[in-house]
């Protein structure tokens, strides 16, 4: 109506916890404040729904059916999610509820997709003049292989802005934000990525990672927690929920959780390292971990393993072992 203006946004609310909440606006102008809107919510899950906020969707069916990902904590390469068996993942996902069906002509195109040869497939879409999501989502692969960030990131909001819950285009506009540094842009894709599907666990180590560079480690803490549950044997998850913990402050129970990877992965430099200081730190404190013959057993385990891979920090670690072993 005149003299009135409607505006809308939504916030992806699944990591939230049951309790009372306030939502709180600001309306800015010309960098000035020009209006303030506060609202309280409630948030409280029952019953299926509870089920489905602490475990947002179904684990996969085994191990085996896992698509293989690498990717490191600190920071995002774009390369990890345009390997064929993730590219592959999300093309398998691209028939979306409310889009009209991929068009016959597309398929060359998305044959070209999974194989990595994004340029043949652009050309395919880029000759058609469709618009259809599915060929904005191929052109947008296009662009972030590249390099073209911003053009990357014009495609997928565009086949966002047609569908919201495409979730394909919606998992790679977060990758466009976090080769750009965009962490907390990330973080907000991420999540709309989480609760549409999160089938394979490396969409939970990504927006953990995200997190954890945002400095929000108390939440990455709980989204690992939950993806732990899903996949309690998965290393990657593990790792970060160790990381995560100990950023959050929770030294001990971070030990307790890389202990057992660190079993299996003595070549991790960083982790034996962190492992190690969790070690020290406790026993500056004056406290054990476990108890001081177990947890000086447990350091020593760790150096010498940091020690046989001439890990990066020795003098450092030699230091804390000295205080370790009175």
């Amino acid at each position: 109506t005149k003299g009135k203006r409607a505006a809308q946004a939504s916030v992806p609310m699944a990591l939230l916890r049951d309790g009372e909440y306030v939502a709180r606006v600001i309306l800015m102008a010309g960098g000035r404040p020009i209006g303030r809107v506060t609202r309280p919510f409630t948030v409280a899950r029952t019953g299926a729904a509870a089920a489905g906020a602490s475990t947002p969707g179904p684990a996969p069916a085994a191990p085996a059916a896992l698509v293989p990902f690498t990717s490191s904590v600190d920071a995002f390469d774009r390369t990890a999610v345009l390997t064929r068996p993730v590219v592959g993942f999300f093309i398998d996902r691209l028939n979306v509820k409310g889009v009209p069906p991929v068009p016959a002509w597309l398929l060359p195109a998305i044959g070209y997709a999974r194989m990595g040869r994004f340029a043949e497939a652009a050309g395919i879409v880029g000759a058609s003049g469709s618009t259809h999501v599915a060929g904005r989502f191929i052109t947008g692969l296009t662009d972030l292989a590249a390099g073209r960030l911003d053009d990357a990131a014009r495609q997928f909001a565009a086949a966002v802005g047609e569908s919201p819950e495409f979730f394909p285009a919606v998992f790679y506009l977060g990758a466009c934000y976090a080769s750009a540094g965009q962490d907390r842009e990330a973080v907000i894709a991420w999540r709309s990525a989480l609760v549409t599907d999160p089938a394979a666990p490396w969409v939970h180590t990504l927006l953990a990672d995200a997190l954890l560079r945002s400095g929000e480690a108390p939440q990455a803490v709980d989204l690992l927690r939950d993806a732990a549950r899903l996949w309690p044997e998965n290393d990657d998850v593990l790792m970060r929920w160790g990381t995560a913990l100990s950023r959050a402050g929770q030294g001990d129970l971070a030990l307790r959780v890389l202990d057992p990877y660190l079993s299996r992965h003595m070549d991790d430099g960083d982790r034996l390292l962190l492992g190690m200081r969790l070690i020290y730190e406790a026993r500056t404190a004056g406290r054990a971990i476990e108890s001081t013959g177990v947890d000086r057993a447990r350091f020593m385990k760790y150096f010498d393993a940091y020690v046989a891979i001439k890990g990066a920090d020795l003098a450092r670690a030699r230091e804390w072992r000295k205080f370790v072993d009175r």
